[in-house]
Parts: structure tokens; C-alpha cells; sequence
């Protein structure tokens, strides 16, 4: 063993590889939508798509800019309150995180058009028109994902590093690796040539502590036109700048609880058994993206009675442009020499920087609503998505991006682990002028697929099993409004229950035990719009 290699505090100045660089996951996390818009959209559960005059039009169905009646300017303060139930390994907990935003605003621009009834055919009369500029919150990230000392009997992330470098000579190491190999947590196997490696935690039976601290948000700036033929049918269009900002941080621990230093031989080589005396090693991920993209949207709503208008609308993909940042460290823990106890050896790797597009998938709306005179209203909208076409790429190489990357592995992912599904809203508006109560609820179909679903779980009788995991996302809504006749005054409180399942590492080895965490942010959003009428 070649205590030399530790030396404590060195940055690595090679190429930084993080264990959540850009994959499947970032499809999954860019390409979803939550609930968006003012309160009053907000506590109808979204279900806002053929209704418009609000500024989740910009977002849902640009047609609906063409409903409003007089101009108007839209300011929504938001409260969120996130908690994320975990469970990973049997062992539970939770963490909460808050914040106060902005989630939405806008201002819309309504006019009428000149009408001489002996010029005009009244059959088909452009009676107003209107533009909107603003931005929708599409989704807030912000959560704290935590679990204290989970017991694994039968993997590590030691053995993740371990696979990464088989066959690679110690000089040829990516850059968490190379940490690994510096730090002791992976050594090269005797007589097996110098590119064979086992890892210090080689049969579990270890407590692993994690923890994932995540923030940031994707908002969708609107320009958008509208049009009111006849109060019959409405047209609208919309260009869309969506911008992206996520903030990882990665807390990884695993801590030696029955003291087993030897390590078995895999291969059967004489020599063995190994010995690394590991007490504890942390692995930390600091990891953010930022980026930008395009995209348009086209609609209409249709009120074939008064009673009744009918939306439709759709989304072309998204195509953005995306930068990662990350950088990780590793902190191993052990006793070369029992007269002097533990002692502790840190090491971490440069920042890394990777810039890459990624498409999204497009989507389908529909929406129906009836409106019951001056009672109410009662609406439904349903989109059509498929996160399996969505797709990684990197530009060619070039003096300003060197580091070109196919996807082509990441891109297989996303075709084989997540499918199209539907998402369904529905929610209503009581009047009792001039207040409003609204209820909504929203149930999004499940994004992966059968395969996608299932998951490892090591059972009592140490047995790895298959489960499956129900990732549909649910929302349950309810507001209330004041409305007067330059001026108009919403709250509302939305309760989403997001479910996710990630692994903390991969293993690719046969048989390999994958631990998987799964995850369940509840959050609770108060929203109060202001709306000013000229």
C-alpha cells in the first residue's frame, strides 16, 4: 500500500467529472411543468387553458390574452414551503426548505378595433386585439432531501470508483477517481497488472448518511398577440424565452460500522486478503446549471354558446442551451497506524465547466369550459407530452468547447426509462359578487416508463428485489378572490405532492446491488395576485 499517495488539501487540475454531470435526469428535471400562473389560476388547479384573461394564457393557451376586456397589469407574490419525505434503505427522514418569490407577473395590452357596420361584414368582425408581456414560474426546484445512517449490507459508493477506473493505469483516472486512488479509498489489485482495483468498502455492511440541497428555478418569459373575432373565437400566439437556474449540493457519507478492513479477492489470487483500515469517507458534489432557450406557442378558444368555450393549444420543443459547473471532493478517514489512531486526508478536483443543448419534448392542450351564467364556472384541461423524445447533444469540438460529448448512452436512457403521459386538471369558480371561492385539483401521469419504474431493494433475508415506483405528480388547490371593476385582489394555496426516485451511485457490475432513494416533496405555495385594471 503506498501511503505516499495521501497527501492532504491537493486540487486535481484535470478534467472534473461529477457523479450528477448531464443525463437523463436533466431531461426529467428541464422538461417538466408544475402549476403556473396568477392565484386565481393557481386555485383552480391550472385549469386555466379555455377560460383566459389571465396570465396563465402565456404559459397554457396564448388565445386566451384575446378574452380581456380592458388592459391590465399582474403582480403574484408567492410563499413556498417545501418538506421532502425520504426513504432510502428502510431509513427514513425529512427536510424543509422555504422561500418567497415572484413567481408571476405581466401586463397586458387591450384594444378595440374600428367597426363601420356599412363596411364591415358582420358575419366576421375583428372586434379587439391584445399583447402581453411577462414571465410564469414553470417550476421551482427547491428542496432538502436528507437521511441519517442507513444501513447497506451489500454495496458502496467505494465500489463505484472501483469500476470506473478497471482497466484504466492510475495515471489515466478521471478526476474523482484519481481522488479515490489518492486517497486510498480504491487500490490496484496484486498481480493483476497495475489496472485491476478494489475499493476500501468492498462488501457494505456500512451506514451511509445522505443529503441533497437543491434550489433554483425555470421561468418562461411570453411575448404574445391575441384576437377576438366575434367573441366567438379567439387566436393567439406566443414567443417564449425559457431561462434555467439549478443549485446542487451533494452530501454523501459512509461510515465502517462492523470494522472490516480485509477486503476478499474477487479474482481468487493468493496475496489476499487486503487490508485498508477505512473508518469513514464523505464524498461531496457542488453542481449548478444555467441556460436558456426558445420556444412558441400557438392556440384558440372557440365559444360555440355562451355557456361553453372550447381550448385548444401547442407547444413546439424547447431548445436550450445549458452550462455545468461542478466540482467534488472526497474526504477519507482511516488508521495506518494504530499507534497514532485516525487521521483524515481531503483532496478535490478543479472546477469543471461542460456547455451542452438540450431539447424538450413539445405539448398538446386541450381545455373545456362551462360557465354557469353569473353562478360560476366549472373547467377541465388535459396536456399530452412524452419525455422520452426529449434529447441531450453537444456542440462539435472547437477552441471554445474542446470537450465534445455524444449522449449517446444518456440519450438510450431517456428512450428506454420515461414515456408520454397526461396531465389532467379540472377546477371551479363560485361567485357571490364581488367575492369568489375556487377549488382545483391536478393529477400528472407518471413521465417513466415500465422499465423506468422499477427499482432495487434489499430485503431482510438479503435478497435483492425489484419494486416499482409511482411517479405521477398530484396537486390539490383551493382560493379566493375580490374583484371590482378596475381592480381585483386573489389568494390562493396549492398542496403538490411530488414524488422522485434517484440512485446516490451506479453500479454497472452483475448481480450489483443499486440502492435507490426515493423521495417525496410536499410543498405548500400561497399565492396573492394583485390585478390592476386601465
Amino acid at each position: 500500500m503506498n501511503t505516499r499517495r495521501l497527501i492532504s488539501g491537493i486540487v486535481l487540475m484535470i478534467g472534473t467529472v461529477s457523479l450528477f454531470a448531464q443525463g437523463e435526469l436533466d431531461a426529467l428535471r428541464h422538461s417538466q411543468y408544475g402549476l403556473s400562473g396568477s392565484a386565481r389560476a393557481l386555485g383552480m388547479g391550472g385549469a386555466f387553458s379555455a377560460i383566459g384573461a389571465d396570465v396563465a394564457s402565456g404559459t397554457l393557451n396564448p388565445a386566451g390574452f384575446g378574452v380581456y376586456r380592458s388592459s391590465s397589469f399582474v403582480i403574484s407574490p408567492t410563499l413556498l414551503i417545501a418538506q421532502s419525505q425520504t426513504d432510502y434503505l428502510n431509513a427514513t427522514g425529512t427536510g424543509s426548505r422555504s422561500n418567497f418569490r415572484l413567481p408571476s407577473m405581466g401586463v397586458v395590452f387591450q384594444g378595440d378595433t374600428y367597426y363601420d357596420p356599412e363596411e364591415t361584414d358582420p358575419s366576421f368582425r375583428f372586434k379587439s386585439y391584445a399583447f402581453a408581456i411577462g414571465y410564469n414560474q414553470v417550476e421551482n426546484y427547491r428542496q432538502n432531501i436528507l437521511v441519517n445512517d442507513a444501513y447497506n449490507p451489500a454495496s458502496s459508493i467505494a465500489m463505484r470508483f472501483a469500476e470506473r477506473a478497471q482497466g484504466l493505469d492510475p495515471d489515466e483516472l478521471g478526476s474523482v477517481e484519481a481522488l479515490a486512488f489518492n486517497l486510498l479509498v480504491i487500490d490496484t489489485i496484486r498481480n493483476q497488472g497495475g489496472d485491476a482495483y478494489f475499493s476500501a468498502f468492498n462488501r457494505g455492511q456500512i451506514n451511509q448518511t445522505l443529503q441533497r440541497l437543491e434550489s433554483g428555478t425555470r421561468n418562461e418569459w411570453y411575448v404574445s398577440l391575441a384576437g377576438n373575432i366575434n367573441d366567438k373565437l379567439y387566436l393567439g400566439g406566443s414567443i417564449n424565452v425559457m431561462t434555467v437556474r439549478y443549485e446542487q449540493e451533494f452530501f454523501f457519507s459512509e461510515t465502517d460500522v462492523d470494522n472490516l478492513y480485509e477486503v476478499y479477492d474477487p479474482f481468487g489470487n493468493f496475496g489476499f486478503p487486503l487490508e485498508i483500515p477505512s473508518n469513514e469517507l464523505r464524498y461531496t458534489d457542488a453542481f449548478s446549471t444555467r441556460g436558456s432557450g426558445l420556444n412558441a406557442r400557438a392556440g384558440l378558444i372557440f365559444r360555440p354558446v355562451d355557456a361553453i368555450r372550447i381550448g385548444l393549444s401547442g407547444q413546439t420543443p424547447t431548445f436550450l442551451s445549458l452550462t455545468d459547473n461542478y466540482q467534488s471532493s472526497l474526504t477519507h478517514n482511516l488508521t495506518l497506524d494504530p499507534g497514532v489512531g485516525p487521521e483524515e486526508y481531503e483532496q478535490s478536483t478543479a472546477n469543471g465547466e461542460f456547455s451542452y443543448t438540450l431539447r424538450t419534448p413539445y405539448k398538446l392542450t386541450a381545455g373545456l369550459v362551462w360557465i354557469a351564467g353569473k353562478r360560476g364556472l366549472v373547467s377541465a384541461d388535459v396536456d399530452y407530452t412524452d419525455i422520452g423524445s426529449a434529447r441531450l447533444s453537444s456542440a462539435e469540438s472547437s477552441i471554445s468547447n474542446p470537450a465534445y460529448y455524444g449522449f449517446e448512452v444518456e440519450n438510450d436512457n431517456i428512450r428506454s426509462l420515461y414515456q408520454a403521459s397526461l396531465n389532467y386538471r379540472v377546477g371551479g369558480e363560485l361567485r357571490m359578487d364581488p367575492f369568489r371561492l375556487r377549488a382545483g385539483a391536478a393529477i400528472y401521469g407518471t413521465p417513466l416508463s415500465e422499465s423506468g419504474q422499477y427499482y432495487d431493494e434489499y430485503t431482510d433475508n438479503q435478497t435483492i428485489t425489484q419494486e416499482t415506483f409511482d411517479a405521477s405528480r398530484k396537486f390539490f388547490t383551493g382560493g379566493a378572490g375580490f374583484r371590482q371593476p378596475n381592480f381585483a385582489l386573489d389568494v390562493s394555496y396549492v398542496n403538490a405532492r411530488l414524488p422522485e426516485k434517484f440512485s446516490p451511485y451506479t453500479l454497472t457490475s452483475t448481480g450489483a446491488f443499486q440502492p435507490t432513494v426515493l423521495t417525496q416533496r410536499v410543498s405548500h405555495q400561497v399565492t396573492m395576485t394583485m390585478a390592476f385594471m386601465f
